[in-house]
């Protein structure tokens, strides 16, 4: 049977085999291989192993093995959260000792690993957390038969062992992590549309994505070590320098970098393009880099200009037209042309534009209108064009011909009017109406006197025969 007692004099030796394997090499299997052997050897142990944490799950990964229980107890076996002396140690962040794992009450035991742990001669076990500033990522656990007392001295040697062992887990998942993240902007430069720009502290471009490929027309090999100022145009060079000086002196980490001013870009072939862009500033080595994301907004500047020219060539055209226009919302007016305002007799839209335009409207035509309002709110039909008569600012009445549309005006519904003053074809139209009733009076009177005129030619012929009959008077 092994001696207990550890032996002191290979321990520089097999710490120092360690650290040498940790300069040479970042595979934590290894390393954890190499602590779990050296322990092994140094505290005469039954078996050595080495857990790795798994943050997310928090269960335990055999990383390594050593000894007699290699053949139990594969690498890469998975004890679940809680279970294992070593689970006891991770969650008090401490060194923990037991001397019969099977009968410590702070250890779990699921019914698989008890019988495995059962039929193995080792009852006695040592656990030390392997810790990353106060962040647990694994443990070390030694292994020995019942009977083994562990003391200080074990304790303090299993720690240094532990200690190494974090330096290589720790590395190895900044390494993951880097690789991860590395692999992660890889994607991002690669599908980001956008141009994303890095720069040194000279001002030289050290990342060039595929997306400022695409906008700036300049392979990545072209340009990376050359001076950003190739991407702009050279009257702006000066000015661009010192805006990066200044930022790089500012406390903030980010901002956009045409809040001043807008930013103008330069093509390989030389043609300029407006671009909206944001900065950020991080330090790595003790070296500031500066990283633009760049966007070329030409479709939306020429989209605007031409929204612009459409809206002028709008406006022009309602301002230029004899048909008064107004919307409204509610019967509340929103905007009105001048001659909607003139059609009342206002010489400026505005004072008609924030007004119920039901004020314009005669009383006994409200309910007819409001009522067109509530049929369209409901789906049902509603006249398009109609006549009402309304009321000028002076009080004379009119007759307004009416054409409504529904339409969209600044982000909400509502209803384009083009109004038409019909108040002479209405007095023609009475006029013609007054017309025409005379002239049927007039057919009627024609009527009548010519069935009169009838009747006295046949009393007139009957008279004329009466006197032929009689002869001559006294005869």
């Amino acid at each position: 049977m092994r001696s207990g007692r550890p032996s002191r004099g290979g321990i520089p030796q097999v710490l120092g085999r360690v650290g040498r394997l940790l300069a040479s090499s970042t595979d934590p299997v290894a390393v954890g291989r190499e602590v779990a052997q050296g322990l092994c050897a140094l505290l005469r142990a039954h078996h050595v192993a080495v857990f790795r944490l798994d943050r997310e799950s928090g269960d335990l990964a055999l990383a390594a093995v050593s000894g007699e229980a290699a053949a139990v107890h594969p690498p890469g076996q998975i004890f679940p959260k809680g279970t294992t002396l070593a689970a006891v140690a991770v969650r008090e962040g401490r060194a923990v000792v037991s001397s019969d794992v099977l009968t410590d009450p702070r250890v779990v035991w699921p019914p698989d690993l008890r019988a495995r742990v059962e039929a193995a001669p080792f009852r006695a076990l040592l656990a030390v957390p392997i810790l990353v500033g106060d962040d647990p990522v694994g443990a070390v656990g030694v292994a020995d038969r019942a009977g083994r007392v562990f003391g200080e001295q074990d304790v303090h040697i299993v720690q240094a062992f532990a200690d190494l062992a974090a330096v290589a887990l720790e590395r190895k998942r900044i390494e993951n992590d880097l690789r991860r993240t590395t692999s992660r902007l890889a994607g991002i430069l690669k599908m980001a549309p956008d141009a994303i720009i890095a720069v040194d502290e000279d001002q030289r471009i050290v990342v060039f994505s595929e997306g400022a490929e695409l906008v700036f027309g300049y392979a990545a090999a072209e340009v990376v070590g050359q001076p950003v100022d190739i991407l702009l145009p050279s009257r702006f060079v000066e000015a661009h320098r010192g805006h990066i000086r200044g930022f790089a002196a500012e406390s903030q980490a980010s901002r956009r970098m045409n809040e001043r001013a807008e930013i103008v870009g330069r093509r390989r072939d030389g043609t300029e393009f407006p671009a909206e862009a944001s900065i950020s500033k991080s330090t790595q080595d003790g070296a500031t880099i500066f990283s633009v994301v760049l966007r070329d907004i030409s479709e939306r500047k020429r989209a605007e200009q031409s929204l612009r020219d459409s809206e002028a060539r709008y406006r022009s055209l309602v301002e230029g037209t004899i048909q008064g226009v107004w919307i409204h919302r509610d019967f509340v007016i929103q905007f009105a042309n001048r001659a909607a305002a003139h059609l009342f007799g206002y010489g400026d839209p505005a004072a008609v534009v924030g007004t119920d335009l039901m004020g314009f409207v005669a009383p006994h035509e409200r309910s007819r209108l409001e009522g067109y309002k509530r049929a369209r709110e409901r789906g049902e039909p509603a006249p398009a064009r109609y006549e009402f008569e309304a009321i000028r600012a002076d009080g004379e009445p009119i007759w307004i011909e009416n054409v409504a549309t529904a339409v969209t005006w600044e982000g909400a519904p509502a209803i384009l009017a083009t109004l038409l003053d019909v108040t002479e074809v209405k007095r023609l139209e009475d006029q013609l109406r007054q017309a025409q009733k005379m002239e049927a009076v007039g057919r009627l009177a024609g009527g009548v006197a010519h069935d009169f005129n009838n009747l006295l030619m046949v009393i007139n012929g009957r008279g004329r025969m009466l006197v032929d009959h009689l002869g001559p008077a006294g005869s």
